[in-house]
């Protein structure tokens, strides 16, 4: 019995040395960067994000943003950062557009951006007047909701900024 029990211990151990070493699997190419607004759009290879709040150039639609503007209590600093956030996400207001121009809606110009910035820094009673259609302003003011904003020291706060948006510089036909 013993000799069986030795010989099997044997046999294994063998077994296990002469067994080909793991291989990893082979590391796939790093992703490109798509600038597609982060919203699964096509977009166009880049290696770069274009800077905050500047529009991008080339067949890409244009999006601005104004002077955001708090209500009458709060300080200017929070406008600022409001702003600078909201400069942060153009490429979610360029691609809610670009959304908008696909499905055929024609439309250009300016839209005031509303919202109440509560005491945690969430986006409230957000609102897009002035422009587009029920799915656009829908698509724009879910991605505001999404945004963590700074804790206003007097919340809630109110703030507008107004968004322009144009279409690409060839835009004879949808985006596609």
């Amino acid at each position: 019995m013993r000799r069986r029990a030795w010989s099997a211990l044997v046999v294994v151990g063998m077994a296990c040395r002469e067994a080909p070493p793991a291989q990893a699997p082979p590391r796939a190419p790093p992703p490109r960067a798509v600038d597609s607004g982060g919203l699964g759009l096509p977009g166009r290879d880049t290696n770069s994000s274009p800077p905050s709040g500047v529009a991008v150039v080339g067949p890409h639609a244009r999006v601005t943003l104004g002077e955001v503007r708090a209500d009458v209590d709060a300080s200017s600093d929070g406008a600022q950062a409001v702003a600078r956030i909201l400069r942060q996400r153009m490429a979610f207001f360029r691609a809610c557009y670009e959304m908008a121009r696909s499905r055929g809606e024609r439309f250009e110009g300016e839209a005031r951006l509303s919202l109440s910035v509560d005491a945690d820094g969430h986006a409230q009673r957000v609102t897009l007047t002035g422009l587009g259609d029920d799915a656009f302003r829908e698509c724009v003011t879910a991605r505001v909701r999404t945004v963590a904003f700074a804790t206003p020291e007097q919340a809630p706060v109110a703030y507008t900024a107004p968004l322009t948006f144009s279409p690409p510089a060839d835009a004879s036909a949808p985006t596609q």
